[in-house]
């Protein structure tokens, strides 16, 4: 199953920072269609020691939940061809032929997105002078 990176959900949760929310925001469009280079690259995850961790353990845990439903017997074996620009969950009905897809994504995508947020909250610490300065820049205007 196609998991796109889901750093656009665990910035809008748990960031405070102003760029990473705006780049998260400018970044949404194109992440719906797992386009998430915008994402890597602006926020930054490439090169963030930080981000780099679940950047990826993400993956490797979203094939491991399938793996694990597809052995149990709740999903079949993915035998259609679904081009991979096709949104996350559309094509988890797609991949799959029944809403079981669809829940095994939603599944991918909360683990996901959890394991995200205590790196967001390490870089929000470790980035609390610049968060100060944007708070008092909102606070200033």
């Amino acid at each position: 199953m196609l998991l796109v990176p889901f750093h656009f959900h665990q910035s809008l949760i748990a960031s405070k920072r102003v760029g990473a929310r705006k780049i998260t925001k400018i970044a949404l469009l194109p992440a719906i269609f797992n386009i998430s280079e915008p994402i890597t690259f602006g926020l930054p995850i490439v090169l963030n020691p930080i981000y780099f961790i679940p950047f990826v353990l993400a993956q490797p845990i979203g094939f491991y939940i399938a793996l694990f439903f597809t052995k149990i017997g709740f999903i079949a074996p993915i035998v259609n061809n679904v081009p991979w620009t096709v949104p996350t969950l559309l094509s988890g009905l797609l991949y799959t032929g029944n809403i079981r897809g669809v829940i095994v994504q939603a599944i991918c995508l909360i683990v996901t997105t959890l394991l995200y947020i205590p790196f967001v909250k390490i870089d929000n610490k470790l980035n609390a002078e610049r968060i100060a300065m944007d708070e008092m820049d909102k606070a200033n205007s």
